[in-house]
């Protein structure tokens, strides 16, 4: 994304916006697995440090393929929650901020 700025000047009859600075932001959702290498080991020990490589592949990943895209940079992991009910699956939900292509 790109964040908007606002170029309004006296006398305009309509909002102006012009492109400021991009921005990217990943979240996403899931169970909760403890497991050595799996979610809650990985993304717990992540949370505020600088740049980690984020990779998100939009329409999944098949293993020994070289056709599915994904998308890669340098992120921070902003927050990493856990949250549930009585009597269901553990979920958690995670938000990662671009660090920026000069990071």
């Amino acid at each position: 994304m790109a964040e908007m700025l606002d170029e309004t000047a006296f006398g305009d009859t309509t909002r102006i916006n012009k492109a400021g600075l991009f921005a990217a932001t990943v979240t996403g959702s899931g169970h909760w697995d403890g497991a050595a290498g799996h979610v809650d080991r990985v993304a717990f020990d992540l949370v505020g440090q600088d740049d980690k490589i984020i990779t998100v592949f939009a329409d999944g990943i098949t293993e020994g393929t070289s056709t599915d895209k994904g998308f890669s940079m340098k992120g921070v992991l902003e927050s990493y929650n856990l949250s549930g009910d009585v009597g269901t699956l553990l979920g958690f939900d995670l938000v990662m901020q671009g660090r920026g292509i000069e990071a």
